[in-house]
């Protein structure tokens, strides 16, 4: 036990012998290199550690008590001292050890447990009888690395095997749905998954029965139907052997042997992909909680950890490429628009072909990009969480831009502002087809917890939006008049339109120049949405100050167009 204030460990060694230079058949406990732990999901004060017995202690390891016999095969003809030189026996390197603890969600008093020499074992009276119920066709000295009794049903397991120390690479993934009287092999080379594939790792997800995870010697593999089927998941994972899998939240956490440790976030879409799923049929997947946060992202892959971009993940299926339009919008619960993109299919780049940047640049900030490329069969879109910062269209079509681009843009703006925590619909359209699902927006907990509340947050929308507006007002204004004025000759009224346009616009090419309307908004847009806050009492009436600055200038316009 290790005390983090005075940072002394209290020793508690199961045996308390000094295994170095023993010959496996003369020790108290047999322990492999990584030696069991489990804690009982039933009470989190039981801790079970394996030997080739079960170990467990219910007060940090004062007391151990053997709550099994000797669950491995214990065949006398490998336990020997190793090395011919040199003795090697370190006294971690054993073999009929235990592999696998683990304790049924079900039922406190089921307990399995696998072994490196093939055995698999199984209590249903809390250790006091148990049970060898080994697959009969599983060849004799399977390292059996994987164990995972079902959190969907009792009585339901599954365990991954392999033989490639002794020249056997067979891929051994079994099922049993009676607490292991029969058991079915769901790897016979000839369902997806090769038949030379080691497997070392087998996990079920926790809210889909039957959608399966295998670890393997050249990489991941999911099963659909309960192992009757198995193809690659790769999503940029390289061929290296997964030693280990865990399902947290909606996240797939890998472990590998020497190539990191990985996570495929957000595993929504792949609970849905089951029989009623059609892939010659446009689709709309169910869309995962979003919750609302802010942190910095990155689309360089040479930075790690490479976090998701801040947003809602939208999946969506379309089978074959088509001419028709694709649009995807988001409302509110009243159903007033909230965000709308078109989406368009990629094209596919020519041998030789270099990427043309997009031209317009502002569709690089949050909260400003309108469209989105669509490719045939799975897409992922994720949308920001944030209302549109272009607000003003011109009557040539041109927008003008909230916090992002335009007039006196000032760098590293936030685009349009963050919606609140509440309900929202997503709407996919295919030319004539559309389908729609809900989506919840949370609130960051964290921030919660600090004591800001929904109501703040919705003040500081609204707050947000009209700040926005008066930039894209701002701008448009700024746009108009300097478009009147190069048209007319020097004179007069270009003078007074100079002045105005100076209002508004901060002179360039000056060390620290007065800044004007456009830019005074656009710092006070920063102000108030850098942080998920009430706003405070300068805000609105700063706000009120620039927006009776800009009534007055663009007064005056109205008599100087004419």
């Amino acid at each position: 036990m290790y005390n983090t204030a005075t940072g002394q460990e209290q020793l508690y060694y199961v045996g308390a012998q000094n295994i170095y230079g023993h010959n496996p058949k003369d020790m108290i406990h047999r322990f492999g290199r990584t030696s069991p732990i489990e804690i009982s999901p039933h009470n989190n004060n039981m801790v079970f550690y394996g030997s080739q017995y079960v170990m467990r202690t219910t007060n940090g390891g004062l007391t151990w008590t053997k709550a099994s016999p000797d669950l491995t095969a214990f065949k006398p003809q490998y336990q020997v001292t190793s090395g011919t030189i040199n003795r090697d026996l370190v006294g971690s390197e054993n073999f009929s050890t235990l592999n696998e603890i683990r304790v049924s969600l079900h039922d406190k008093d089921v307990i399995w447990t696998t072994s490196n020499d093939g055995i698999v074992q199984i209590t249903r009276d809390d250790g006091k009888t148990w049970t060898d119920i080994t697959p009969p066709n599983l060849p004799e000295n399977a390292l059996i690395d994987g164990l995972e009794p079902s959190s969907h049903k009792p009585g339901k397991a599954y365990i991954a095997a392999w033989r490639r120390f002794l020249d056997d690479f067979k891929p051994y993934i079994y099922r049993t749905d009676d607490y292991g009287q029969n058991w079915t092999l769901l790897t016979d080379g000839k369902n997806g998954m090769s038949a030379n594939n080691p497997t070392r790792a087998i996990r079920e997800d926790t809210e889909r029965e039957g959608l399966l995870f295998a670890g393997t010697d050249w990489g991941l593999f999911v099963s659909f139907d309960d192992g009757g089927n198995w193809q690659p998941l790769e999503q940029g994972l390289p061929t290296t052997a997964v030693t280990d899998i865990r399902v947290h939240a909606n996240d797939l956490i890998l472990s590998t042997y020497g190539r990191d440790f990985y996570i495929l976030d957000n595993l929504t879409l792949l609970r849905q992909i089951d029989n009623s799923f059609n892939s010659n049929e446009n689709h709309l997947f169910q869309t995962n909680d979003a919750y609302r946060m802010r942190y910095r992202t990155s689309n360089r892959k040479d930075i790690v950890p490479n976090y998701p971009a801040v947003g809602a993940t939208i999946d969506f299926y379309i089978p074959k490429e088509i001419n028709e339009p694709i649009s995807l919008e988001i409302t509110d619960q009243n159903g007033n628009l909230v965000r709308s993109y078109r989406g368009t299919f990629k094209k596919v780049k020519k041998e030789g072909e270099e990427d043309k940047k997009d031209k317009e640049v502002v569709d690089s900030l949050p909260g400003t990009a309108s469209n989105f490329t669509v490719k045939e069969g799975h897409n992922r879109f994720n949308w920001d969480l944030r209302y549109l910062g272009k607000t003003i269209k011109s009557s040539d079509g041109e927008m003008y831009h909230g916090p992002s681009a335009g007039y006196n843009a000032t760098p590293g703006q936030s685009g349009g502002p963050l919606v609140v925590p509440d309900r929202y619909n997503i709407r996919l359209t295919v030319g004539k087809w559309s389908s729609s699902q809900p989506l919840t927006v949370k609130m960051d907990p964290r921030v919660k917890a600090s004591g800001v509340n929904e109501n703040d947050l919705e003040a500081q929308l609204e707050l947000n939006l009209k700040i926005r507006d008066l930039i894209g007002n701002t701008q448009k204004l700024a746009a108009d008049i300097d478009t009147l004025r190069t048209k007319l000759k020097p004179g007069k009224k270009t003078k007074s339109l100079d002045k105005l346009y100076n209002q508004l616009v901060t002179e360039k090419g000056i060390s620290y120049p007065q800044v004007m309307l456009i830019d005074q908004v656009q710092y006070l847009y920063r102000m108030t949405t850098s942080a998920d806050q009430r706003p405070g009492n300068e805000a609105y009436t700063r706000y009120m100050q620039l927006n009776a600055e800009f009534n007055q200038i663009n007064n005056i316009w109205k008599t100087l167009k004419e």
